[in-house]
């Protein structure tokens, strides 16, 4: 088994397709298969995840690595113009981009992005587990969603990503609030320390999002600290019942609620109704960050 996972010459059989430049440098265009299997028999989407991964500005590239392992893991490249970047915005000094590399600051950094990034990839497990802790079908579910089997069905599995509104009518089909599909914590708290404010990115959104709610039945306020990208821009518009606040804690933001633009500055709130149609922007080429209040918990 050893030996068929080399080839003659002694390389490793990756199970990537690519191609060797003129300069001797190996391009990998394709996957060869499209799904890993690891030793304890859980499939895996490489694919899936390496686009999720690239979507990171930090990260420049990616290759899974988890075929009949007992884990996966990845070789990651990072986008070192925006490292660069950062290590100047907090006065980091280097002398070469193996010490930047390795500069501790960085590898926290880097290691939390992408904590962050693959924590999305545990959904679909909590999807099945529920759905079948509450005696549903993969057609009760569908009926209950307007999602079809075969979608839900690649969901479940993992082989398929899953937008923020599919992901509200699952939460809606289970009577659940869709924060249960991202927050691992067990009983009930009432405050969360600073060091355990749970950070996450919604799909399909640059925002970062850091919990600052408690964990009890019933909750209908959502908390967070809204990390909004330099000049981050519109990518969807949002429509829903309920309220959101925020108020500007560092940056400047523009919101168009009903067609109506707004410019808030540090210091500054807005409030408005969120079944009007809406949506964010950083006014600022660094981050904005803000404090926002959403009911109900809508993630």
């Amino acid at each position: 088994e050893t030996a068929a996972a080399f080839t003659a010459d002694g390389f490793f059989r990756t199970g990537d397709a690519g191609k060797l430049t003129e300069n001797n440098e190996i391009i990998l265009t394709e996957r060869i298969k499209d799904l890993y299997k690891t030793s304890n028999g859980k499939y895996i989407a490489p694919q899936m995840i390496e686009t999720r991964m690239t979507e990171d500005k930090f990260i420049e590239q990616i290759a899974v690595i988890g075929d009949k392992r007992k884990f996966v893991s990845a070789l990651i490249v990072p986008n070192f113009e925006y490292l660069r970047l950062y290590a100047q915005e907090h006065g980091i000094s280097y002398g070469s981009v193996e010490e930047l590399a390795g500069n501790k600051v960085i590898h926290d950094y880097m290691f939390g992005r992408i904590e962050l990034l693959q924590a999305q990839f545990t959904s679909y497990e909590k999807i099945k587990k529920i759905r079948k802790q509450l005696g549903m079908t993969l057609k009760d579910l569908s009926e209950a969603t307007d999602l079809s089997i075969s979608f839900l069905s690649q969901v479940e599995r993992g082989t398929s990503n899953l937008a923020l509104s599919s992901l509200k009518k699952i939460a809606d089909a289970f009577e659940i609030n869709i924060s249960e599909f991202f927050d691992d914590r067990k009983g009930y708290s009432y405050v969360t320390r600073h060091d355990q404010q749970q950070v996450f990115q919604v799909n399909g959104l640059d925002t970062l999002y850091a919990n600052l709610g408690g964990n009890f039945d019933k909750r209908v306020l959502a908390p967070y600290i809204l990390i909004l990208d330099p000049n981050q821009k519109k990518k969807n518009t949002f429509k829903f019942a309920g309220e959101e606040f925020y108020y500007v804690l560092k940056g400047a933001a523009k919101f168009i609620v009903d067609d109506n633009e707004y410019h808030i500055f540090e210091g500054d709130s807005i409030h408005f109704p969120s079944h009007l149609e809406h949506y964010g922007e950083n006014l600022l080429d660094e981050e904005t960050h803000l404090l926002g209040v959403i009911t109900p918990v809508v993630f």
